[in-house]
């Protein structure tokens, strides 16, 4: 299945390294990046191998800082991490050089965070290396606009458009990006639901008391999985035109075609 939630860990706190180990986070992001401080970037790294050497736990990821990719070479590679995300990505070029002078080919998340970027999106993702889009909303839009908070129409048309992109070129769903008001989990469970109808999967989270809900949010429903699996046994290669299920619906290749997308995130 695909994760659920991915939680930010900044690499240069001990305190939430030890906390990290044992998270119900599907995937842990050490993040090198944004929630370090300059200073502390040499120290993150340290940390950020020393976790990597030792931990046993598995689902971990790093957030690189684009600018200092040979001093971050080796935690990119490490065996232990199994993705990337790069940020502030805003044209193909980026990611290009980034996998060459990296030498990585593990799967990258592309996190867009400015105009030019978003312009950019569909070159992006056009790199195969490139498994899913994201949008750092904080950086984005407080870019776009003069008032203090985003309109919901700026936000809805960029959401929207991330589900578009990732469909035309074959991604996996965009994941959800932070909610930085972690102590508002009500209004944090409704905006990760109205992700997931959107067609969003998974969710970015800044705080432990978040995980559990895009876990419960993101989890596979027993019975679209059952509805999933069913359309696919009558339809087969998509070549027998319509079926009716057990349920008296009639179903073809566009079902046929949401069913496989399902069966993908959910096994």
């Amino acid at each position: 299945m695909l994760p659920r939630s991915y939680l930010y860990v900044p690499a240069d706190n001990e305190r939430f390294l030890v906390k990290a180990e044992s998270s119900a986070a599907d995937i842990v992001i050490l993040d090198l990046e944004d929630s370090v401080a300059n200073l502390n970037k040499s120290l993150a790294r340290s940390a950020a191998k020393k976790f990597l050497d030792d931990t046993k736990r598995s689902g971990i990821a790093i957030r690189v800082n684009p600018e200092n990719i040979d001093d971050e070479k080796d935690l990119i590679n490490h065996p232990k991490v199994e993705r990337i995300f790069l940020p502030k990505v805003s044209k193909k070029a980026e990611v290009h050089n980034f996998i060459e002078k990296s030498k990585t080919t593990k799967k990258l998340t592309a996190i867009i965070e400015s105009a030019l970027g978003f312009t950019n999106i569909k070159e992006i993702a056009e790199v195969p290396q490139v498994a899913t889009i994201s949008l750092g909303e904080i950086d984005l839009f407080t870019s776009l606009v003069v008032a203090d908070k985003a309109n919901e129409d700026i936000k809805l048309f960029a959401r929207a458009t991330l589900v578009y992109t990732s469909s035309a070129f074959d991604k996996y769903p965009p994941i959800c990006p932070v909610n930085s008001n972690f102590n508002d989990i009500e209004n944090f469970e409704a905006e990760t639901m109205k992700f997931r109808s959107m067609g969003y999967w998974g969710r970015a989270c800044i705080h432990p008391d978040q995980i559990e809900v895009a876990n419960r949010v993101f989890s596979v429903d027993k019975e679209l999985l059952r509805k999933a699996e069913e359309i696919v046994a009558l339809l087969g290669d998509g070549k027998n035109g319509v079926a009716k299920t057990s349920d008296g619906q009639m179903v073809d290749i566009a079902n046929l075609n949401w069913a496989k997308k399902y069966l993908t995130i959910a096994q």
